[in-house]
């Protein structure tokens, strides 16, 4: 069979597998041929692949009492993984105040827009001090009816760093769709954009907004609008 793709040295050691088997050479004295023996040991000893994997990329987890990494059961769909440990995703961007790239946004409308660790920050902080504003604390609900823009990002990451539960649903959504996801969730607020683009179309999504808002009790509107160059500074 002949090969589709092969990387280069250079390709294969800028990768961030070559840098995690490198960790595991060093942190846990495995060291691995190929592919296929990281991948058994993986599954084989599932404790020590997932505690890697958060040293490796370093995430805040806090343990809580009797905390375990995987909580066997014999039915695997029964397996909890990570039992009584708590992360924050707003966690692993907070500490970064870089100019690095952090969201690389292409539309169907041909805008383009990159931000980068710091500007997302700004733009986190910034509407999760909008949300506290509104009286949303941590346990309250946010939900977006929202296409996957940039701002979609920064409402999850905002509910997340005041400790509200985020759910989402796209913006194809029927209303009735959206009614039977958010109304078992009384949210506070709903955020909306203005329109959205599909195929090279625009739709515009919000007319049934009144009926929605009625049948999911009657949150706070939050309004934002899908990027282009008219309503980015």
């Amino acid at each position: 069979m002949t090969k589709i793709f092969q990387p280069t040295q250079n390709q294969i050691k800028s990768s961030n597998l070559y840098v995690y088997e490198a960790y595991l050479n060093k942190n846990y004295k495995k060291k691995f041929k190929n592919y296929s023996q990281l991948w058994n040991w993986s599954v084989k000893n599932p404790s020590d692949f997932w505690k890697s994997i958060t040293e490796f990329y370093q995430v805040p987890l806090t343990k809580k009492k009797n905390s375990k990494l995987i909580k066997k059961n014999i039915k695997f769909w029964k397996n909890n993984f990570f039992f009584n440990f708590q992360t924050n995703y707003f966690q692993l961007i907070k500490k970064n105040k870089s100019n690095c790239l952090a969201i690389h946004f292409l539309g169907e409308n041909n805008y383009e827009e990159k931000i980068s660790y710091r500007e997302l920050n700004l733009r986190v902080n910034a509407l999760s001090s909008y949300y506290r504003s509104l009286a949303i604390k941590k346990g309250d609900v946010v939900v977006g009816y929202l296409p996957n823009i940039t701002d979609t990002i920064i409402a999850f990451l905002a509910s997340a760093k005041i400790g509200a539960v985020w759910s989402s649903c796209s913006s194809d959504f029927g209303a009735q769709a959206v009614i039977d996801r958010f109304s078992q969730l009384k949210p506070k607020l709903l955020i909306v954009a203005d329109h959205y683009f599909y195929n090279g179309k625009k739709f515009e999504y919000s007319k049934n907004l009144r009926l929605i808002r009625s049948k999911i009790g009657n949150p706070k509107i939050l309004n934002t609008s899908y990027p282009c160059k008219n309503n980015r500074f």
